[in-house]
């Protein structure tokens, strides 16, 4: 009973946890939504983060074709996928343009040590 009790406080505390996180753009388009009076009325954090996930991943489609935004959320979600892995490799670039840098400036070092001491 209390650990019940204990759960349902939490879990309405989480709900305006999750509220307080999200920017007013988000908070706007989750207030529009038809659920979100009855999830606002039962404080479900549950089904607040499913709806922030919809948002998220779906960039906000209708139900009316589940298949196609299925197919929508798994293409953005590769997107920022390939996005992230674009910005790593960019990273590993800079990283080796300097180690060469680096191997260029110490080549050039040797030849020069090479020549003061002809």
């Amino acid at each position: 009973m209390k650990t019940e009790h204990t759960l349902k406080n939490n879990l309405c505390n989480l709900f305006a946890i999750l509220m307080s996180l999200c920017d007013s753009n988000i908070k706007n388009q989750i207030k529009t939504m038809t659920k979100y009076p009855d999830v606002e009325a039962e404080l479900d954090s549950m089904k607040l983060l499913g709806m922030i996930k919809k948002l998220v991943y779906t960039d906000w489609t209708n139900d009316l074709n589940k298949s196609h935004d299925r197919v929508m959320a798994h293409l953005n979600l590769m997107n920022k996928r390939h996005d992230r892995l674009i910005a790593h490799l960019n990273s590993m670039n800079k990283h080796q343009d300097r180690f060469q840098d680096i191997q260029d400036f110490c080549d050039q070092n040797l030849t020069i040590k090479k020549c003061v001491a002809n």
